[in-house]
């Protein structure tokens, strides 16, 4: 489960229904009131995260106040725009993962996993099975992602994440990166070049590279 939801008495369903039943009008007025108050609003926030339980309403609240942050962060700070976008777009990913975990079990998800369940067909056809469960989850998330993040204001990150995927992708990773300098080990940055190689090609790999050389990332 998410780290959003650090109750398991709290149906990660009632969760997103909470947050999506948060209207756009009320956000334009939260987003103009967060100006200035940030610094309180991460003082609130450090408060629920130290509680054992929270309720419903107090979970709701807490993503919602993590997006106003995430958002008022990509106005006006002043650090590396990869960490910024990092930073920002955090939240709206845990919340896109909700989504994939909430959805799986259901709809089509369900269908097609009682269809591998029942399949004798050998297997290619499963493997077309997991593959199409895989690109449904992949819309699911993406989907919901590029929502969360034009509802709170970070439609400069979405408009990213839909034209320049790739671009998007590579910048998330060093912001990553830049949060926690010494989180990647050298096998594990290999394994990251050549998926990068793989899904979007050389001039994507390089361009990684140069971001990490600038901020002195490469592992050793």
């Amino acid at each position: 489960m998410s780290q959003i939801t650090n109750s398991q008495l709290i149906d990660t369903s009632d969760v997103l229904s909470g947050l999506f039943d948060i209207d756009e009008d009320q956000i334009r007025k939260d987003l103009a009131l967060t100006e200035g108050r940030v610094s309180l609003l991460r003082v609130e926030e450090r408060s629920v995260r130290s509680r054992n339980k929270v309720s419903l309403g107090i979970l709701v609240d807490s993503i919602h106040r993590r997006l106003l942050i995430a958002s008022q962060m990509f106005k006006s700070s002043r650090l590396p725009a990869d960490l910024v976008l990092f930073s920002s777009t955090q939240t709206a990913h845990e919340v896109a993962e909700m989504s994939c975990a909430v959805a799986t079990g259901k709809g089509r998800l369900r269908e097609l996993a009682w269809i591998f369940e029942e399949s004798d067909n050998g297997p290619d056809f499963e493997d077309s099975l997991i593959e199409a469960s895989i690109e449904l989850l992949e819309q699911i998330h993406d989907t919901v992602l590029v929502e969360v993040l034009r509802r709170y204001d970070l439609s400069g990150y979405a408009v990213l994440f839909e034209v320049n995927r790739p671009l998007y992708e590579i910048r998330y990773e060093v912001g990553r990166r830049l949060l926690v300098p010494d989180l990647v080990s050298r096998r594990e940055h290999l394994e990251t070049l050549n998926q990068y190689q793989d899904d979007y090609g050389p001039d994507i790999v390089r361009e990684f590279l140069r971001r990490l050389e600038k901020y002195d990332l490469l592992p050793v």
